[in-house]
């Protein structure tokens, strides 16, 4: 049975603002976030020039990301290991663990994040998040 009420369609003009998680000339916007209604599951959208990165980051959830365009040299900073990720790939963070990802491309495009949402990512947008 489908519930209108139940799907809602999320444009581009009703993503989060950018987020303090890159650096380097990259981007970051949360596309589904608690500041839109998603507490169980989060989604960003991660545009990044050859050479930026995330900043470090660990959470207390999975988290799972899915590379759209170009490539990326994920590191597990837990265990010193380096992978890289290219244009179709996935790759999954376990809890814990302490990663951060590089674009090795330009106009890498990666999309993904923690489920459930990671509130920590959000304290800088804290006066957009949802009461």
């Amino acid at each position: 049975m489908f519930i209108q009420d139940a799907v809602r369609v999320i444009s581009p003009s009703q993503w989060g603002p950018p987020m303090e998680i890159v650096r380097g000339g990259a981007t970051c916007r949360a596309i589904v976030w608690p500041g839109n209604g998603g507490n169980e599951r989060s989604l960003h959208y991660f545009a990044m020039p050859q050479g930026s990165s995330t900043v470090e980051l660990v959470h207390s959830s999975e988290a799972v990301y899915y590379v759209a365009e170009g490539s990326v040299l994920v590191s597990d900073l837990t265990d010193a290991k380096s992978r890289e990720v290219g244009v179709g790939g996935m790759f999954h963070i376990e809890i814990g663990t302490q990663y951060l990802f590089v674009a090795e491309q330009e106009n890498t495009v990666v999309l993904g994040g923690p489920c459930p949402a990671d509130i920590a990512l959000y304290e800088s947008l804290s006066g957009n998040m949802k009461g």
